[in-house]
């Protein structure tokens, strides 16, 4: 009797123990979709991507969607420190300034607006290894109103936003941005609607 006993309270403890790691799996999936961006239906393409992409630039047009990255110890590495050199390397000067245009995307250069700095990292951390289909372009609009363009990162654990205001790499649903729109993990001249 004591042994049946013994083997009810081993079967009760293992089924809890896996009953709460089953909660616990949930519960950081859960946390994992509402960290991620939500798309929705067609949107149209800012002007200055259209110019873009119509000229031969390198980040339009069909991508094999290869679904969020598992992020490792290096890839995040290698994010914060492209983030943080791009961010360095680029002096922020509007377009209107530095083209005389009021739109105009380029990848990096010498100084540039927020687009030209998302494109670059784009660019960097396809080098270093990233998928297209898990770098999307997206457009914000900050507190004071103003139209925003940052990359982001498409990860198993949410997705993350490589921003030329900040070093920080941030889950973009703590940005205190309001999302808009961002480029289609299976088409990155198509734009789409998102939402958290």
């Amino acid at each position: 009797m004591q042994g049946m006993i013994r083997t009810i309270r081993w079967v009760r403890t293992v089924a809890t123990g896996l009953a709460v790691a089953g909660l616990a799996l949930a519960g950081t999936s859960a946390a994992a979709n509402a960290a991620s961006l939500r798309f929705g239906g067609a949107s149209s393409q800012p002007a200055g991507h259209h110019a873009y992409c119509r000229s031969g630039g390198h980040h339009c047009g069909s991508q094999k969607d290869a679904g969020p990255v598992a992020m490792t110890d290096a890839r995040w590495a290698a994010v914060r420190s492209v983030n943080a050199a791009v961010n360095r390397s680029i002096r922020p000067v509007s377009d209107k300034v530095a083209t005389g245009q009021s739109d105009h995307w380029k990848v990096g250069g010498k100084v540039g607006d927020c687009e030209d700095y998302a494109l670059a990292k784009r660019s960097k951390l396809m080098a270093a290894g990233f998928k297209p289909s898990q770098l999307s372009l997206a457009k914000a609009k900050l507190s004071s109103g103003e139209a925003h363009i940052v990359l982001v990162l498409r990860t198993t654990k949410g997705d993350y936003a490589l921003d030329n205001l900040r070093n920080e790499v941030r889950l973009w649903n703590r940005t205190g941005y309001r999302f808009q729109k961002a480029t289609s993990p299976s088409n990155a001249s198509v734009w789409l609607s998102v939402g958290g």
